[in-house]
């Protein structure tokens, strides 16, 4: 199943990959492998697919992914589980008023992307 989207919805789901597969080492081996073939799939679907690219993509390019169904809704599941955690460290770690609001744009703009591939994924789905 193929999703078109901005390179800077795909880096997003790629940092929250990168969190979930680390946290998920330990305890949940088959999800941080989920986690890494995702991130290894955008890689290779999205730098990998111009000869000679080392890096992405401008943030504003739209991009074409597929994955499987389970997968992506692996990947709407991860940023959906991953904001309400995000939001208690960020109260708890974020000292400055400044770093509390850019956290907060981060998880509004988590929230907006999810419910952006549920759709999508609803669409396909018809």
């Amino acid at each position: 199943m193929a999703l078109t989207l901005s390179v800077s919805n795909w880096q997003f789901i790629d940092g929250t990959m990168d969190n979930v597969g680390a946290i998920a080492i330990i305890d949940a081996p088959e999800t941080a492998d989920i986690a890494n073939f995702v991130r290894n799939e955008g890689w290779d679907q999205i730098v990998g697919a111009e000869p000679d690219r080392r890096d992405w993509p401008e943030e504003s390019k739209l991009v074409t992914v597929a994955l499987t169904s389970t997968v992506w809704e692996f990947i709407v599941a991860a940023i959906e589980e991953g904001t309400p955690l995000s939001r208690k460290l960020a109260v708890a770690t974020l000292s400055t008023p400044q770093q509390r609001l850019e956290q907060e744009v981060s998880l509004h703009y988590g929230i907006q992307l999810a419910l952006k591939l549920r759709e999508l994924l609803s669409d396909l789905y018809c």
